[in-house]
């Protein structure tokens, strides 16, 4: 019994100690940025009912703010015509000349230009993006997130 107890107490300062640097030098950045987007492929659209179904819809845009470069979305949607209320969601690839995360997004349909929800991506350079997207007019969406790094 007071053997298992030292080796628990023994892992556990094992791990303090060989672990705690690197989670000390661990990064949260803040960041405000924003884009206008242009539809470059409308994907497939069908109807079911008064339900409009969107998939594969590929946007592109550039990105300034905090954040510079372009980015690139891949859209689906389903919204109630009735209501203008509905989902989307899929994927990004927001691109800057340090890194380029790919990853995902999603979010609530609340009218004709007025949308929003969050995203998460992956970076080349081993950071995490992640925020929320709100819709500002018809084609230009505000992007306030962190990334998070775990180098530091």
């Amino acid at each position: 019994m007071r053997r298992g107890i030292k080796l628990v107490l023994t892992a556990v300062v094992v791990v303090v100690v060989v672990a705690g640097p690197a989670l000390a030098t661990s990064t949260k950045t803040p960041f405000s940025a924003s884009t206008t987007v242009t539809e470059v492929d409308p994907g497939n659209t069908w109807m079911s009912g008064h339900i409009f179904h969107l998939r594969g819809e590929i946007d592109e845009g550039p990105v300034s703010g905090d954040l510079v470069g372009s980015i690139t979305l891949v859209i689906n949607a389903n919204i109630d015509l009735n209501s203008g209320m509905g989902r989307t969601f899929g994927n990004f690839t927001l691109a800057t000349s340090d890194v380029t995360w790919e990853g995902s997004f999603s979010g609530a349909i609340t009218g004709e230009t007025s949308s929003e929800g969050r995203f998460i991506g992956q970076g080349t350079d081993g950071t995490k993006l992640k925020g929320a997207f709100t819709q500002v007019s018809a084609d230009t969406f505000d992007l306030e997130g962190t990334i998070l790094s775990p180098h530091g």
